[in-house]
């Protein structure tokens, strides 16, 4: 296979750089992926380097970013054995640096099975013997639903990896249309950072900014509240559709990245809890906005816990009415 170059990420400006001996050039041979995807290889003389962007079985020439006391990071300068799953990244930005998506470079069809062994080999860290993976693609995926970015003059954008640099997207085929269009053309006034969230099943939008909100111009549906509005009292929120409920979502609140992961979380912890062959109690710990509780708990006595004031005055409202007592920790 021909040598592949110039399909990587430029340095991450803001890395510390202590080369200490080490060559702006050294050809790694790597063997495994680390949980935020990097590869994983050694130099000769053990030291482990995690490899930007490259894949278990190839051999690269790599720079070496950031050297710490028992680890390296780099970037690859040229991959010399390619990887069979290795597909040429189809996003400007990731090649210009943007830290938002890590897995571009590998093939679509093998994604999945990459992140399940990430996860596998985490829990394994722990003493936790994890079961063989099953795959469930998300049927009815439009991206996510909720992103944060940081913003630069008013206009939003994503961070580069491992540095506060600002890459300022003209498309992104990762997030939810409807919190794209805000992404690009909405404009945040004296902001730093923004948060977009949207119900891709009911339309609504909402963004959180950390400045002045009477700067913001974003379409007039859109509910545009500021931090210290909510430290003031005020409540915002949109509304999403899943798993055959429809729920409040406040801006803080935690909800999955897209109504179809919360569709097929409910579909295996359901089936999971159905396999137990027991209609008793159940408690759903870190509950959130009460999804498992709302739909895996009805018609059993449940205790749903939660620390976040947001979440659990979410949840109060999404579970009125059903048999679930909710605890504040």
């Amino acid at each position: 296979m021909a040598r592949l170059r110039r399909q990587y990420p430029p340095p991450r400006r803001g890395c510390r750089t202590r080369l200490g001996g080490y060559r702006s050039g050294v050809e790694l041979v790597v063997t495994a992926t680390a949980r935020d995807g990097a590869g994983i290889a050694r130099t000769e003389d053990g030291r482990v380097v995690f490899v930007d962007g490259a894949l278990p079985g190839e051999t690269v020439t790599a720079e070496i970013l950031d050297v710490q006391k028992r680890w390296s990071r780099a970037r690859i300068v040229e991959v010399l054995a390619a990887s069979p799953i290795r597909v040429a990244v189809p996003c400007t930005h990731r090649l210009e640096g943007c830290g938002g998506c890590d897995l571009l470079h590998v093939d679509p069809g093998h994604q999945l099975a990459m992140k399940a062994g990430i996860l596998a080999e985490q829990l394994q860290r722990i003493g936790v013997e994890a079961p063989e993976a099953t795959l469930h693609p998300l049927v009815d995926d439009h991206g996510r639903t909720t992103v944060r970015a940081a913003v630069v003059d008013g206009r939003a954008g994503y961070r580069m990896g491992g540095s506060h640099d600002v890459v300022i997207p003209e498309t992104c085929q990762a997030v939810d249309p409807l919190a794209e269009q805000l992404l690009l053309d909405g404009r945040f006034g004296d902001a730093a950072e923004v948060t977009i969230r949207v119900g891709n099943r009911t339309g609504e939008r909402l963004v959180l900014v950390d400045g002045d909100p009477s700067g913001v111009s974003v379409p007039d549906d859109v509910r545009v509240v500021s931090l210290d509005e909510l430290a003031g009292g005020r409540r915002a929120w949109i509304h999403e559709e899943a798993a055959g409920r429809r729920w409040r979502i406040s801006a803080r609140s935690f909800f999955q990245n897209r109504p179809a992961g919360v569709d097929a979380l409910v579909e295996v912890v359901g089936g999971m809890a159905d396999h137990l062959g027991s209609n008793g109690p159940m408690v759903d710990a870190y509950s959130g906005i009460g999804i498992f509780a709302g739909t895996i708990g009805l018609g059993r006595d449940v205790h749903a816990v939660e620390r976040s004031r947001d979440s659990l005055a979410d949840a109060r409202i999404n579970l009125d009415g059903d048999r679930v007592k909710i605890v504040g920790s």
